[in-house]
């Protein structure tokens, strides 16, 4: 696998600042359980990303070029 690294900066190809958004999305859509409890409301609200949005993320921004096959 190749590794691919830009000079400029873009929030639309940074994988964190799509993490961020899932949890801020998740905090939208269970409001009143994050005004109950914060703490495990942030604990479920990481726990809802998955290894696959992480990765899909990651091959977006640009670096991660699949190998032929090794997704398999």
């Amino acid at each position: 696998s190749d590794v691919c690294s830009s000079d400029l900066y873009s929030p639309d190809l940074n994988p964190i600042e799509e993490a961020f958004s899932s949890i801020k999305a998740w905090f939208r859509r269970n409001t009143e359980l994050a005004q109950r409890s914060p703490m495990y409301a942030i604990y479920a609200a990481v726990d809802s990303i998955t290894p696959e949005m992480a990765q899909a993320w990651i091959r977006h921004a640009g670096y991660y070029r699949s190998v032929e096959g090794a997704d398999e």
